[in-house]
């Protein structure tokens, strides 16, 4: 898993310098087996589009990885790559998957191949074809699963119209990106807060205390190491120490972003690399330590790319 990592790291500045990104390879319909795309190609190259990245002479890997670093990753252009450039690179690295999951799922949603995605076509698609306000599961749910079952679609639809910024009741990819990761807009992510506070907030102080945390995690009464850890997690939450959660500290429970990924990776990309141990990266560090960096053998969480065959 450690070295999948390192590679997304990397993609999102392939994708920056004429590679596009992931991509799942279908041959006539059908995905290809898993066999297959496990892979980690982080060049694109026209001898070797459908090979490993490993089969990129070893001269050619460090140009290239030379040639992202110099011109990508070094933000301020004076030569080192510092711990700031690099924590930031590898978040915009975890973001842009994220983006390229929801734009391969936008192109399965939308049903009718319009280019957009409306209510109908995601909700058939997240909570059962015909499920809905009309359906007689919604209007009279009885087993816990369905109560759970029309909060989630209600929730679900709630966020959708937040999504949907110019109310034509349909998400083009750049709203449906919102909608899939709410936190990364004002008023999706508002839909979050809002919802949360309805359900705990009990004495109505715009906040989620630590009793009212708990009762959000399931056995937590029944279970000490659980009770211990959520409440370790809900200090490391509480950021200003007030004791209550509100607004991004709620935001980062209930939607975390990539943060702590992206630290635990730049950290261990540093630590790696820096010979030194100035605390910053040299490109002639980092290409002299480029098996850390393009190498991938964990085949199991391995990526197949589109690439096409833009120049530098």
């Amino acid at each position: 898993m450690r070295l999948y990592l390192v590679c997304v790291l990397l993609l999102v500045g392939c994708g920056l310098l004429g590679i596009t990104g992931r991509s799942v390879i279908k041959k006539e319909g059908q995905p290809k087996k898993q066999s297959t795309l496990d892979k980690e190609v982080l060049f694109e190259d026209e001898d070797y589009e459908d090979d490993d990245v490993l089969d990129l002479p070893p001269e050619e890997q460090k140009s290239r990885l030379r040639s992202l670093v110099e011109k990508k990753m070094d933000v301020n252009q004076d030569g080192f790559i510092d711990a700031k450039e690099l924590h930031s690179w590898t978040l915009k690295a975890f973001d842009s998957f994220e983006n390229d999951d929801a734009k391969e799922e936008f192109s399965m949603v939308d049903a009718d191949k319009d280019g957009a995605v409306s209510w109908r076509e995601h909700s058939d698609d997240a909570h059962g074809k015909g499920y809905g306000e009309e359906s007689p599961e919604f209007a009279n749910p009885e087993a816990e699963e369905a109560i759970e079952k029309k909060e989630t679609y209600l929730k679900d639809k709630k966020i959708f119209a937040a999504a949907d910024r110019d109310g034509n009741e349909i998400l083009d990819l750049m709203e449906y990106f919102n909608f899939k990761h709410p936190r990364r807009n004002p008023e999706t992510s508002q839909v979050l807060i809002e919802d949360k506070l309805e359900s705990l907030d009990a004495n109505k102080n715009g906040g989620i205390d630590l009793e009212e945390y708990l009762k959000d995690t399931k056995n937590v009464d029944e279970d000490e190491a659980l009770a211990e850890s959520e409440t370790e997690r809900f200090g490391e939450l509480d950021a200003d120490d007030d004791s209550v959660l509100r607004g991004s500290e709620l935001l980062q429970w209930i939607d975390p972003d990539n943060s702590e990924e992206a630290d635990d990776e730049a950290d261990h990309l540093m630590t790696e690399s820096d010979k030194d141990e100035d605390g910053m990266l040299s490109p002639d560090e980092i290409v002299n330590n480029h098996e850390l960096w393009v190498e991938s053998d964990a085949t199991d969480y391995g990526r197949q790319l589109m690439l096409n065959h833009d120049e530098f």
